[in-house]
C-alpha cells in the first residue's frame, strides 16, 4: 500500500495508528527500569518491606512504568495469586488516611474494601 492509499484510509477512518498499546524502551525508562528492580531486588533480599514513592508532573508515565516493571515481573516467576512481591496503588486525587487505605485494601482484593 502507498502513501497515498494509507492516507485515503485514514481520511475515511479505515486505518488508524496509535503507540497507546505500545511501550517504548528508550534510555531513561532501562535505568528507571533498572532501578525499580534493584530496589524491589534488596528488599526480597532483606526481608524488609519497603515503599516507593515516584514522582512527577501529570502525563510523563509514572504509572505506565510501575505497570510494565509489573508485566515484565508476571513474565519472569509463576503468577500465584496469593503471593504479591509488588503492590501497586495509585494514590488518590485528594488523598486521606481513609482513602488511601481503601484503595490498597481494594487493590489486594480485600472482600471488606
Amino acid at each position: 500500500m502507498n502513501a497515498i492509499n494509507l492516507y485515503e484510509c485514514y481520511e475515511h477512518g479505515e486505518y488508524s495508528f496509535t503507540l497507546r498499546d505500545r511501550f517504548i524502551h528508550s534510555p531513561q525508562v532501562e535505568r528507571a527500569l533498572t532501578r525499580l528492580g534493584d530496589i524491589h531486588g534488596d528488599s526480597r533480599r532483606t526481608r524488609a518491606s519497603k515503599g516507593l514513592l515516584i514522582q512527577g508532573p501529570s502525563g510523563v508515565g509514572k504509572s505506565t512504568l510501575v505497570k510494565e516493571y509489573i508485566r515484565s515481573l508476571e513474565e519472569l516467576e509463576s503468577h500465584d495469586p496469593q503471593k504479591r512481591t509488588v503492590l501497586f496503588v495509585e494514590m488518590p486525587s485528594s488523598p486521606t488516611k481513609k482513602n488511601l487505605a481503601a484503595a490498597i485494601l481494594a487493590e489486594l482484593k480485600d472482600p471488606f474494601a
